[in-house]
Order: structure tokens, then C-alpha cells, then sequence
């Protein structure tokens, strides 16, 4: 703390200093600068304004950098926390701004999650508390915040995420309805069936029956 030169005073005596200038203070008859972040002060010890970087409580400045890292709007006593930025929620007294579970970017004051953090889902169908790790999400080709997009060969993309074809089905909607056999099987009303049961079918390709026992030959719809 470093004393002052005589133009930090307002009034003066031969004494010494009667009134300071803002941001110092009276100490042994000498004005002497309010310590950092204090701007205004009474004494050494009472703060009376802080700087816009600090709040003021009993007397002192408390900081505020990290606070403004995680409040969006604070309370005007500087006292508790309005809005919460973004992965951050109120504590349940309101004073502070509390983390989000990490499978949040955002959450609401009860701690549910709004949007999940990325590698993290929660499907629209979904109403648990928390998103779920996207590495659970099996059999999936195109992983978002909302589930699956694109399910691998096989499966059938429902609600978000995907769930196996019928038996020997390669491709298959919503419903389940297979459209796409693979070898050996022949499609027959949305079912994949295997060609040696279908009667004087001796070989199939590509979801048809591809070859008939002799004497026989193959239907306009070859099935």
C-alpha cells in the first residue's frame, strides 16, 4: 500500500489531509488508495464500491470473474444467481450456479436434461432424466443427440434407434416388412422364406426364385 502525493486530496490542513479524493482513504493524516478491487472506501478495512469485475458485502469486494463464468443474469444484491448459462443449473437455495450432469449441455433447474451433450442421446420417445451414452446405440451408422438416424443392413430404424430384421432379412421398415431377402431366401409377403419351401424351386437370387425343378417354370411374379 503506497501513500499518496498531495494531489490526491481534496482538503487539506497543515496537519494533514482532511478529505481524499475517490478511491482513497484517510490513514495517519495522509490520503492512502483503496486496495484492489475496492474503489471507494472508508478505511483500510470498509470497502463502499467495488470495481465492475466485484461485488460488495459487508464491506468487502468479493470477485466475481468466476461466478460471471457460469451466471447469465445474477440477482442485483450480487447475491444468488437469476439465469444459469448454458451446462449449468440453480442450486436449490438459488445462490448459486450449480454443473449439469455431464450427459447435459443444458438442464433445467430440477436437473433434467434439455439438450445432451454431444456423444450423448436421449430419444424423443425417451422421458428418463438423462442422456444415455451414444456407444449404446447398437447397430447404428449415424449417431445424433436424438438417437439414430441410419441403422446398419439388418435392421429396421424405429423411434430413433434400431432393432433387428426379420431372420435372413436384409432390408426391413418401421413395420418390420422385409423388402430385401439375402441368398437362398425368397421374399414372400414381407417374409423372407427359404427357397427349398417353396414347392419345385430349386434356386433363388436376389429375393426371387431363380430356378425351377424340370417341367416347371417360373411364375410371372417368380415366386
Amino acid at each position: 500500500m503506497s501513500k499518496t502525493t498531495t494531489d490526491n486530496f481534496i482538503l487539506r490542513s497543515s496537519k494533514g489531509c482532511l478529505r481524499c479524493s475517490d478511491g482513497y482513504h484517510i490513514s495517519n493524516s495522509v490520503c492512502v488508495k483503496c486496495e484492489y478491487p475496492c474503489t471507494y472506501c472508508s478505511n483500510l478495512t470498509y470497502c463502499t464500491k467495488c470495481d465492475s469485475y466485484s461485488y460488495i458485502k459487508n464491506g468487502k469486494c468479493i470477485e466475481i470473474n468466476e461466478i460471471l463464468s457460469v451466471y447469465d443474469v445474477m440477482m442485483s444484491t450480487y447475491e444468488g444467481c437469476v439465469v444459469c448459462k448454458d451446462g449449468y443449473m440453480r442450486s436449490s437455495d438459488g445462490k448459486q450456479c450449480v454443473r449439469c450432469d455431464m450427459s447435459c449441455a443444458t438442464c433445467s433447474n430440477d436437473g433434467d436434461c434439455v439438450v445432451c451433450s454431444d456423444r450423448y442421446y436421449r430419444t424423443p420417445n425417451n422421458n428418463t432424466k438423462l442422456c444415455n451414452p451414444q456407444k449404446e446405440l447398437n447397430n447404428c451408422l449415424n449417431k445424433t443427440t436424438s438417437g439414430c438416424t441410419l441403422c446398419e443392413n439388418g435392421f429396421a430404424l424405429k423411434d430413433n434407434l434400431c432393432y433387428k430384421c426379420g431372420q435372413n432379412c436384409i432390408f426391413c421398415d418401421a413395420t418390420f416388412e422385409c423388402s430385401n431377402c439375402d441368398n437362398d431366401n425368397v421374399l414372400r409377403n414381407g417374409v423372407c422364406v427359404y427357397f427349398s419351401k417353396i414347392q419345385n424351386c430349386i434356386s433363388s437370387q436376389f429375393s426371387i426364385c431363380w430356378e425351377c425343378a424340370d417341367g416347371f417354370k417360373l411364375s410371372d411374379n417368380k415366386i
